[in-house]
């Protein structure tokens, strides 16, 4: 994730009562972005791609996926270790007429998200049909805590609209989630298209190249080896986010665990699904397929791992348990 310097935004802060209650005010001056906090604490909120470059100013192109991204979000109530955070989003035109309102994107969250998950919240928009080029529209978020109303974050930001992706993308669909989200779109998106291991979309970008991306928390170790469909090793890196590829399919080892002929388009992006694995155990353990037949990775101490979404067997001592990694949430161990 790309991060700039804190000149680019202002804050202003209101400590009371200790540190379990804050209020304030946070302003990018790029996108203009402007949020107010209040009851929860907020280290920063901007505007990203859909591959979570920050964004440089407001103007979007038409077909393309954003973010409204939250981080060091905290102070939210507590219930049996989970907690519940909501979003509401509205989208509106320049005669305030409202093309899009969602009270809950995270109404399908029903168990709750760990209090670390859920510092970093995200609210997605795909733009497309009736938003037209050339027009600016009011983009509204509102995260909140479902245990206390009062803790809220606000949101708002002008979209000024460009030529872009697709002319013939569907309207304006809002998919939102913490980095345990478990909502689902409300309708499908389609300039999306979707396999059991991946996710391909339109990027936005130009030239001969596309991209490859993995959507996982800060908090979460990963390692991306790509290679060629003949295992010819390419590229091998740590918790990085965005891959610039060449078109064409490739055997990617995601923290060790293959999935093999991922495809790579001219102008597109393709975002493996993956999910959390947290271990707190201590010892040593180990991942294996699911037929405990191969051995991924060794570990001896807890961890929090980024890996592709699929069913594992996990060992500890000699025994065995299968674990299901889903996209976009953590599974605890």
């Amino acid at each position: 994730m790309i991060r700039f310097s804190s000149i680019l935004s202002f804050a202003f802060l209101i400590i009371i009562s200790s540190c379990q209650f804050s209020k304030g005010v946070k302003k990018d001056l790029m996108t203009g972005l402007s949020a107010s906090y209040n009851g929860f604490t907020l280290d920063d909120i901007y505007l990203t791609t859909e591959e979570g470059q920050r964004l440089k100013d407001n103007s979007i192109a038409l077909g393309s996926n954003i973010k409204v991204v939250a981080t060091g979000v905290d102070n939210f109530e507590v219930k049996d270790g989970k907690v519940f955070p909501g979003c509401t989003i509205i989208l509106t035109d320049k005669n305030k007429k409202e093309l899009l309102n969602i009270p809950d994107a995270f109404a399908d969250l029903k168990n709750g998200a760990t209090e670390i998950a859920a510092r970093s919240l995200q609210a997605k928009l795909s733009t497309g049909k009736p938003m037209v080029a050339g027009e600016t529209y009011h983009l509204y978020v509102r995260f909140f805590d479902k245990l206390n109303n009062k803790n809220e974050i606000v949101a708002d930001v002008d979209l000024l609209m460009k030529a872009g992706l697709n002319s013939a993308t569907n309207s304006g669909e809002e998919n939102t989630g913490s980095d345990v989200k478990e909502n689902k779109n409300t309708s499908p998106d389609t300039s999306e298209t979707s396999a059991e291991k991946w996710v391909i979309s339109s990027s936005g970008l130009k030239g001969a190249t596309g991209t490859l991306t993995v959507d996982l928390p800060a908090d979460a170790t990963w390692n991306v080896y790509i290679l060629t469909t003949e295992d010819k090793g390419l590229v091998n890196t740590y918790n990085t986010a965005s891959h610039t590829l060449l078109p064409r399919k490739y055997n990617i080892h995601l923290t060790k665990l293959p999935v093999n002929g991922v495809p790579v388009q001219k102008g597109m992006n393709t975002r493996l699904k993956a999910g959390v694995l947290n271990v707190v155990t201590t010892g040593q353990w180990g991942i294996w397929d699911e037929s405990q037949t191969k051995n991924y990775s060794t570990y001896y101490s807890p961890t929090k791992l980024g890996l592709p979404v699929g069913k594992y067997a996990i060992s500890i001592s000699g025994q065995f348990q299968t674990v299901e990694i889903k996209d976009g949430e953590v599974t605890e161990f």
